[in-house]
């Protein structure tokens, strides 16, 4: 039987696939300035595209899913939501009665890795229950996608910086026109004249 993780990959490969078009077309290509198609098909940026695709692949089957929680979650240690499940969730949410948790687990503990320790035995317990698989299914596709998404605007950014910093200049007048035209230093003076 497969695994969530298994189940997601479809999942994350088209999402991967549908942001790398997004890097092709609006960041690689400009949609604007091409007059046909045969123009707009830049062999180049393809393979700029394809290339950051199976890097992002790469790097994100080399990472393991605490170093994945660890940047999704900007914590170092105790990342995993279980590490705050009787401090800070069960507060959060009125469904959760802590008098009957207190009762089938005793008393609820205050240390992060206890508590992510007595969640996951109460996880355990009830992971094969329809709801409960589906929500670590989302958990486990949102990390995973979420580090993906990290992983291609490093690597669009680096691939950028190094080869077509036009690209970035542009797009950076694109979308801050009024921060670009009242700032005294312009495309032309550093030698680079964009448009």
């Amino acid at each position: 039987m497969a695994t969530l993780k298994q189940k997601n990959q479809p999942f994350l490969i088209t999402a991967l696939v549908l942001n790398c078009l997004y890097v092709y077309i609006f960041i690689l290509n400009n949609p604007i300035q091409y007059a046909d198609l045969s123009s707009f098909l830049n062999a180049q940026n393809a393979i700029v595209s394809s290339g950051i695709f199976i890097i992002s692949i790469t790097i994100n089957s080399l990472f393991s899913g605490q170093n994945k929680a660890r940047l999704v979650f900007f914590k170092y240690k105790f990342y995993f939501p279980g590490c705050y499940a009787f401090t800070k969730y069960i507060k959060s949410d009125l469904r959760v009665d802590k008098k009957i948790l207190e009762e089938n687990y005793g008393e609820l503990p205050i240390d992060n890795e206890e508590q992510n320790r007595v969640w996951y035995k109460m996880y355990k317990d009830v992971s094969n229950r329809g709801s409960v698989s589906l929500a670590h299914k989302h958990y486990l596709f949102f990390r995973d996608y979420f580090f993906l998404i990290i992983v291609l605007t490093i690597s669009v950014t680096i691939y950028l910086l190094i080869f077509d910093m036009d690209v970035i200049i542009y797009k950076y007048k694109l979308f801050f026109p009024i921060a670009v035209s009242s700032s005294k230093c312009n495309t032309q003076s550093l030698g680079i004249g964009v448009f």
